[in-house]
């Protein structure tokens, strides 16, 4: 029997940068697609855009998977107030990566900018929020 393999090439990119320990490219991308400015400020308004362009898609992909989406989101919240978002970004990876969802972009770089990460995934759970009220009417 012949095996075949998919290889997931954001995710080889990833671990080669961690290797690498190579973030720098990631902040000055991160300028450059107006995420934050050089002096280091976030732009609250792309990343809320960032979030708002595929959470639906990957609440339904959620629920499509047979997955309660009120128990990702008190999970997510759970770890949140637990200052865990390295733990909820890798949650996600995996999530993304289960759901045969490519991941959103910039997703790879958040890691390099703390306050980008926890201001992206505070909008995420909010944004997942809203899909949940969206699916219970």
């Amino acid at each position: 029997m012949e095996r075949v393999f998919c290889i997931k090439y954001q995710m080889l990119d990833y671990l080669d940068k961690i290797i690498a320990q190579d973030f720098e490219n990631d902040n000055t991308l991160m300028i450059k697609e107006g995420v934050s400015s050089t002096d280091g400020d976030i732009v609250l308004n792309k990343i809320n855009l960032m979030t708002g362009a595929y959470t639906s898609n990957l609440a339904d992909r959620i629920i499509e998977a047979d997955i309660n989406l009120q128990e990702i989101i008190t999970y997510l919240e759970q770890l949140q107030k637990q200052n865990q978002y390295m733990g909820i970004y890798y949650f996600l990876f995996h999530l993304f990566a289960a759901l045969q969802m490519d991941l959103p972009y910039l997703f790879m770089q958040l890691p390099s900018h703390t306050q980008v990460l926890q201001y992206y995934i505070h909008e995420l759970v909010t944004d997942l929020k809203d899909c949940s009220m969206d699916y219970s009417d």
